[in-house]
C-alpha cells in the first residue's frame, strides 16, 4: 500500500517540486524544459498505467490551447522567455504532467 502510494504519487510530486525549484533558480527555458522532460520520464519509468501517455498528450494539447488562446484573447500574462507561440516551451509539458498527477490523486481518492 505505502510502496504503491510512493510510486504512484510521492515520486511525481517530489519531481514537480524539484522542477519548480530549478525553474526559479535557472531561469532558462531550455533547461527548464529538459528538466521537466526528465521528471516526466522518471515518473513513467517508476510507474505508469498504459493510458497515462494518452492523458499526458491530452494535457499537453489542452495546455497549448488554453495558454495560447488565453494569451491571444486576454493578454493577461507576459512571459519574458516565450519561444513557443508566445508561451514558454515547458508550459504545455507542465499541463500534461499535472494532468497525470491529478489523475493519480483522483484514482487514490476514488479507490478509498
Amino acid at each position: 500500500m505505502i510502496k504503491d502510494l510512493w510510486k504512484k504519487l510521492i515520486v511525481p510530486l517530489i519531481l514537480l517540486i524539484i522542477f519548480f525549484i530549478t525553474l526559479a533558480v535557472l531561469k532558462s527555458e531550455l533547461w527548464s524544459t529538459l528538466i521537466l522532460l526528465a521528471c516526466i520520464i522518471i515518473t513513467f519509468t517508476v510507474r505508469h498505467n498504459k493510458r497515462e501517455w494518452l492523458l499526458l498528450l491530452i494535457g499537453i494539447i489542452v495546455g497549448i490551447i488554453l495558454e495560447v488562446g488565453g494569451d491571444l484573447l486576454y493578454k493577461l500574462q507576459y512571459w519574458n522567455t516565450a519561444s513557443f507561440l508566445g508561451i514558454p516551451l515547458w508550459l504545455p509539458l507542465l499541463w500534461g504532467f499535472e494532468f497525470i498527477i491529478i489523475y493519480r490523486i483522483g484514482s487514490i481518492i476514488v479507490k478509498k
